[in-house]
C-alpha cells in the first residue's frame, strides 16, 4: 500500500487559488495550516481524509493499493474544516479534535 501525504506547502487553486498553504502542525488524523494571501494569515485546521487513487475517472476505477491524503471540500467546512483568526485559538481546537476524533 502507497499513500501520498497532504504537501507541506502549497499554492492553492480554484476557489482558493493564489493563497499559500503552510502547514505548521499535524499529526495522522488533523492538519493545521497557516494560510496567506496579501499579507493577510489565518489558519485552516482540517480532518484528514484518505481516499483511493483515482485510476480512471470515466469508468469511476479506483485503486485497491494507492490513496492520497485529501484536504475538505468547501461544502465539508464546519465540518472537517474549520478557519481561525488565530493560531492560538487554531491549536486548542487541534487538541479537542485530537482527542475527540477516532482513528
Amino acid at each position: 500500500m502507497s499513500l501520498i501525504r497532504l504537501e507541506k506547502q502549497f499554492t492553492g487553486i480554484g476557489e482558493v487559488k493564489n493563497k499559500l498553504f503552510t502547514q505548521v502542525k499535524r499529526n495522522e488524523k488533523i492538519a493545521l495550516y497557516e494560510v496567506s494571501e496579501d499579507n493577510f494569515i489565518y489558519y485552516e485546521l482540517i480532518v484528514i481524509k484518505v481516499n483511493a487513487v483515482c485510476l480512471d475517472f470515466e469508468k469511476r476505477l479506483y485503486s485497491e493499493v494507492d490513496f492520497k491524503e485529501s484536504y475538505p471540500k468547501s461544502n465539508q467546512w464546519g465540518i472537517n474544516g474549520f478557519t481561525y483568526k488565530t493560531l492560538e485559538t487554531a491549536l486548542k481546537k487541534f487538541d479537542i479534535l485530537n482527542e475527540t476524533i477516532e482513528g
